[in-house]
């Protein structure tokens, strides 16, 4: 998921694990809203190796690529330019609230 949690994604998708979120983790206002992503923020103390893997930086989306398999992103509408400039990334769904991308995995240094 891109700068956004779809609650509903996981349920439906029938996902068996928690989704990768890329956001702005380090931004020091991030713990004084009251919202998602402070939510999803003070979850990840409980389990700091799993927040390191499931809590990604937003300007590293790039890296999420990296592997054998293909990546698929959420996004709404807002962050579509940052996924559409991923290597081979085609946008497969589009609606008013969210895009949905497939991007294929792809060898990194």
């Amino acid at each position: 998921m891109v700068d956004e949690y779809y609650y509903d994604v996981p349920f439906y998708a029938r996902l068996t694990k928690p989704v990768v979120i890329a956001s702005r983790w380090d931004d020091p206002e991030l713990p004084t809203r009251d919202n998602w992503r402070k939510e999803v923020f003070d979850a990840a103390r409980f389990d700091p190796t799993l927040g390191d893997q499931l809590l990604r930086p937003l300007d590293k989306l790039d890296a999420l690529t990296c592997g054998a398999g293909a990546v698929w992103f959420i996004a709404p509408p807002a962050e579509a330019a940052r996924v559409s400039a991923l290597a081979g990334a085609t946008r497969t769904f589009t609606d008013q609230r969210a895009e949905l991308w497939r991007a294929p995995g792809r060898v990194c240094p």
